[in-house]
Formats: structure tokens, sequence, C-alpha cells
């Protein structure tokens, strides 16, 4: 398997997904090339993170920000402070941190999540939410969903638990796992709409929802679809 689907897989929460990750850290797997377009060292520190595995994930970075800050560069050194910062070990970041890492390490979740948002990453946007508050976790994990990140969604559905938030889901829905495009029966009823032209008032009106609730659904679906317009959408359902 090659990281890049190994990471895939992780981040879906696919089944075995995780024993890659576990020989990556325990130096039972090493990688052949360490790919240049990928932050290995911050994707190792994220899936234990995610996982549940936080003291092997606080050794992870320090390590990686104690061996080779000069090779990892402001993006990745910033990156692996935020993940200590999530696990209860607060960084000073440096002056070349990038805002969305800096913005988050001082507290500013939503303003994070709007940075990493301008620049077109909608994984680490939802991510930057979920150490705020439950208003911004409940945020993270419907955009969170609705990318098919289980990994990140199952923490931060322990995350508004652990606040006290009452009626949290526990996964996808059974017609989610079954649905050719990842959706929800609603999201599947929604999307069939859009295919036969409706706008959001009429799918609201139709299925009884606000044109609020709706235009919540459009979103999801578009993020979960990796498009960025209604016609785009259109054609991937009828390609699907």
């Amino acid at each position: 398997m090659s990281h890049l689907l190994a990471l895939q897989a992780a981040r879906r929460a696919e089944a075995g997904a995780l024993a890659y990750w576990q020989a990556l850290a325990g130096n039972k797997r090493r990688l052949a090339l360490r790919p240049w377009f990928m932050s290995v060292d911050v994707q190792q520190v994220e899936i234990a993170a995610l996982s549940g595995a936080s003291q092997q994930a606080c050794s992870l970075a320090e390590a990686a920000l104690a061996g080779a800050v000069a090779r990892l560069g402001p993006w990745r050194r910033a990156q692996l402070q935020v993940w200590l910062t999530r696990l209860g070990r607060p960084q000073a970041l440096a002056a070349d941190a990038p805002a969305a890492c800096a913005l988050e390490a001082a507290g500013q979740h939503c303003a994070a999540s709007r940075a990493w948002g301008d620049l077109g990453c909608p994984y680490q946007q939802a991510l930057a939410l979920l150490w705020g508050d439950a208003e911004a976790v409940s945020q993270g994990l419907q955009q969170l969903q609705g990318l098919g990140a289980e990994l990140a969604a199952r923490c931060a559905r322990q995350r508004l638990r652990q606040v006290g938030v009452s009626g949290v889901g526990r996964g996808r829905y059974g017609h989610a796992r079954q649905d050719p495009l990842g959706l929800t029966a609603r999201e599947r009823e929604v999307l069939n709409l859009l295919v036969q032209g409706h706008s959001n008032r009429a799918i609201a009106a139709t299925l009884q929802r606000s044109e609020r609730t709706v235009e919540n659904h459009v979103a999801t679906l578009l993020l979960k679809l990796g498009v960025k317009t209604r016609q785009d959408a259109i054609q991937r359902a009828k390609s699907a």
C-alpha cells in the first residue's frame, strides 16, 4: 500500500488501516522514499492523536521537532506544534508560522478554520474547529462527515460527549455505508431533487424542511462529492 492510500484509508477509518501507521511509528516499516509533497511527520502525529494514542502522538511530534527542525520548514514545524497544543502541551510558534497555525495556537479556532478554508484545505479547516467550543466542534463534525473523514469525526463526537452535548450520533448511517457516493438517505433525496432541477426552495417544500436546512444539505453534498457547484454535483450523480 502506498503512503497516500494508507493516509486515505486511515482518515476514512477503514478496517485494518491503522496497522500501517502503527508499524511506521514502531519502526517496523520504513518508507523507501519520503514523498516531498506529503508531511509524513505531521501525518503520523495526526493518525496517532485521532486514534486515541495521545502519548504516542506527543512523542512523535517532539521527536520530529527535536531532530529535524531545519528540514521541516515553517509549515511542518508549525503543524507539529499545533498538534502538541491540541494534546495539552501548548507551544509558542515562531514568527514565520503560517497564519492558520498561529491563529489556532492562540485559541482562535474559528479564525484558523477560515484561514485553512481560504487556502482550499477543507479537511484542515474542519480539524481546526475540533478543539474549540461545542458549537465549533459541532460544525467541524458536520464538515468531517461530509468529507467522509470518519477517524476525525469519531474524535469530534467524543469531544462533544466530554463537554456534555447529548444526542451525539455514533457514526455514518447504514444507508451511507451502502450508498455508492457515501450519502445518507436524506442527502440522496436532496441530490435526486437537484438532478430533477429543483431549487433549494422547492426542495425545502418537497421535504418539508426549512430552506436553511436544505442549504446545509447541499453544502455537505458538495463537500462529500468533492465538487464546487450544483451542476458539478448533478454531473457526478449522473455518472455514478
